[in-house]
């Protein structure tokens, strides 16, 4: 699981635009999924799993630095 966490923070760093088509579908919808329809449906549902995860992991991280900033004051 952290492998996939890791791997979705690296991927969201870079700067290169997507040129894979679920990948810009994603881009569009990102609560979406991109596989939608597809035989890798599954995977994409995880995909979209894996990115509610990270999303909660980042607002509590924000949530951590913003105490950890106002402990500090």
């Amino acid at each position: 699981m952290l492998l996939v966490l890791a791997t979705l923070a690296l991927g969201a760093c870079t700067e290169t635009a997507p040129t894979d088509s679920a990948t810009q579908a994603e881009r569009t919808d990102p609560q979406g999924n991109p596989l939608k329809g597809t035989v890798l449906d599954a995977q994409g549902e995880a995909m979209k799993k894996a990115r509610g995860v990270e999303d909660t992991l980042a607002k509590s991280a924000e949530a951590r630095r913003e105490a950890a900033d106002a402990a500090a004051e």
